[in-house]
């Protein structure tokens, strides 16, 4: 309290008047109180977790609804075109899908009805007569038909013909890889390689093929 001119307090005596100013200037010069520094929190490291790279793994999907199994699609059907030609070059190479080559071909022509005649031999003894069906030689034939394409090799590359004589009845032409020979069946001066092919060809067309033979 202010009394007699004294300010009693906090242990200071002050007298009235200026000494009171200067108090209160004092007390306005006086510094702020220091307030502790602001420092950021300090957090706690994260533990280092050790990564261990795994082989990637097929993981199974989760399906809203079953799985239903669908049949696979048949593959596309072969044209009708393509099969008939399958089906013919097998027909015409037997079953073995293969084609042989051939050993010869043999035109025969004279005068009677049966003596027209084209015999075709391949190297597997398969035979046709006049464009038929596919026949099959024994084989005693097989090695004779052999024989006489080795035969022919030599007059044939030469494609010799050998002119018929008087009174022929049958003419021959024979082809194969080498050439070709024609001869009758009396041409004189022929080897005895084509009186050989003319009398297989009688004998295959008739046991085999079974065709009525002039003469026969």
């Amino acid at each position: 309290m202010f009394g007699g001119g004294v300010l009693h307090g906090k242990g200071d005596v002050l007298r009235k008047g200026g000494e009171l100013r200067e108090i209160a200037c004092a007390q306005k010069r006086r510094p702020p109180p220091a307030w502790p520094s602001w420092r950021p929190p300090r957090f706690s490291a994260a533990p280092q977790v050790a990564l261990q790279v795994v082989p990637s793994v097929a993981c199974p999907v989760a399906h809203a609804h079953p799985v239903v199994a669908r049949p696979i699609a048949p593959p596309t059907a072969v044209p009708a075109l393509a099969l008939a030609v399958i089906l013919a070059a097998l027909a015409l190479t037997g079953c073995g899908g293969v084609i042989s080559p051939d050993l010869f071909l043999v035109t025969r022509s004279g005068a009677g009805p049966e003596a027209r005649l084209t015999l075709l031999v391949n190297e597997e003894g398969v035979v046709r007569c006049n464009g038929g069906r596919p026949r099959h030689l024994s084989d005693p034939q097989i090695i004779e038909a052999r024989v006489i394409q080795e035969g022919l090799q030599a007059p044939a590359s030469r494609h010799e013909a050998f002119p018929a004589a008087r009174g022929s009845v049958l003419s021959y032409y024979v082809r194969d890889q080498e050439g070709a020979v024609s001869f009758a069946d009396n041409s004189p001066g022929q080897p005895a390689v084509t009186r050989k092919l003319a009398a297989f060809v009688l004998s295959v067309a008739q046991t085999v093929c079974g065709l009525p033979q002039q003469g026969a």
